[in-house]
């Protein structure tokens, strides 16, 4: 029993305080947030048009607001995509990219594994296959992978140094995954819009050759 008189204390804590003690703490929170939005981002994609470089597009740019980026882009690596550079962000950069890309000099490509680059002016050897103007201080690069094939690659650019933090690594392949899945769609759609096709082909010439053969 509570004796007579004494009041409740009710907390008057902030909710952030209370998600401090449940350990939401800032660094987690970025990575709920990104997720949260990765979630959103794949649910508008999902009603978007099949078209694969509208999809594109918009998943480019909400990557960049995603990372608070300088630019990010998607180049492809298959030809059956019919486009070479998606790209989000100053144009002059996309440009350059567009430009500068060496695929036989690129560790992505080569290994198909992500790598990222905290402070451009320490240069790596193993990375040769972009070049980028002086605003750029980090950069992420990332494999996009369609079952065992390679078909592009994923490149969010910062203007500050270390951007990308290694932890968050995972949260950058998810996009990478997100964009594979972007792609994989498109293609699907088209296989089947081929196979239609040929359907409506084969269906027209057996009607002409029943046609023939009921005039003989």
């Amino acid at each position: 029993m509570r004796p007579s008189g004494e009041k409740i204390l009710q907390s008057k804590k902030h909710p952030r305080e209370d998600r401090k003690e449940l350990g939401f703490d800032s660094h987690h929170q970025t990575k709920f947030e990104i997720l949260s939005a990765l979630i959103k981002i794949g649910t508008a994609i999902g009603f978007m048009p099949i078209e694969l470089k509208t999809s594109l597009q918009f998943f480019v740019e909400e990557t960049k607001k995603l990372f608070d980026a300088y630019g990010c882009a998607i180049f492809s690596l298959n030809e059956s995509m019919n486009f070479d550079l998606i790209y989000a962000g100053q144009t002059d950069m996309g440009k350059q990219l567009f430009t500068s890309c060496k695929p036989n000099e690129c560790i992505v490509i080569r290994d198909e594994l992500p790598f990222i680059l905290k402070n451009t002016k320490r240069k790596d050897k193993r990375c040769r296959g972009f070049e980028f103007d002086g605003k750029v201080k980090s950069y992420a690069c990332l494999p996009i992978s369609t079952g065992k094939k390679l078909v592009g690659i994923l490149t969010i650019c910062s203007s500050r140094k270390h951007a990308f933090p290694q932890d968050h690594l995972e949260m950058m392949l998810s996009v990478a995954t997100m964009a594979a899945s972007v792609i994989q769609r498109a293609q699907m759609f088209h296989k089947i819009e081929e196979e239609k096709r040929r359907l409506e082909r084969a269906n027209k010439e057996i009607n002409k050759l029943n046609t023939d053969l009921e005039t003989k």
